[in-house]
């Protein structure tokens, strides 16, 4: 069975420029409402908060990560894929051929260490059937495959730092090698989608090596 998408962003909105020292001590928070966000969250948390679009979603989820990245390193796993796609097939797979909702996304990235990349254009893929391994790693393989072609129909398309981006189901982005040293904090607001608010406030986050043995 093939899927299509229709994959893109679109800016929204813009944040203040704030210092290194403010990346870093912001809180991180997963799977939180709007009244815990605002009142756990740090300064960019909130305004990113007060700068949603009024034309979009009252009742979301808050998830936010703050990374310390070194060259090479990336602030999530590799590889093109989708948000949010919900895990109800019977090998724990996304369903993308029949999925139960889909998910409405605003993002913004504060720090320019690692920039979030889009895929600009039309796919379609082969789903990957049951038990067949890892979608998002044979569909990153398929993506890059036709990235690489003389009369490709798709393209790159990098995230401006400190904008309001919002992006729906179909959507292929990934996380790239930091190109420097810095600090890096992404907030995300996710709406329609069957996950459970947990308002947690996180103390800690991990960084994703090529090369384990690269040192610090």
């Amino acid at each position: 069975m093939r899927i299509k998408f229709h994959s893109d962003f679109y800016p929204r909105g813009v944040l203040s420029t704030y210092t290194q020292d403010q990346v870093k001590q912001e809180p991180m928070l997963f799977s939180a409402d709007v009244r815990f966000a605002l009142e756990h969250g740090g300064l960019i948390t909130r305004e990113f908060i007060s700068r949603l679009p009024g034309d979009w979603y009252k009742d979301y989820i808050i998830d936010s990560r703050v990374h310390m990245l070194m060259p090479g390193w990336y602030p999530c796993i590799p590889g093109w894929h989708l948000d949010d796609v919900p895990r109800t097939r019977p090998d724990g797979q996304p369903d993308h051929a029949h999925p139960a909702y889909k998910a409405s996304n605003i993002m913004a990235i504060v720090g320019d260490a690692s920039i979030t990349e889009f895929i600009k254009g039309n796919l379609e893929l082969e789903d990957v059937g049951f038990n067949q391994g890892a979608v998002y790693g044979t569909w990153n393989a398929e993506i890059n495959k036709r990235l690489a072609e003389q009369n490709c129909q798709i393209s790159i398309r990098k995230v401006p730092e400190l904008t309001l981006i919002d992006f729906k189901f179909g959507a292929f982005h990934r996380g790239v090698p930091a190109t420097k040293n810095g600090w890096r904090f992404f907030i995300r607001a996710n709406y329609n989608t069957a996950r459970k608010v947990m308002n947690e406030v996180r103390q800690q986050t991990q960084v994703y090596l090529p090369v384990p043995e690269s040192g610090w």
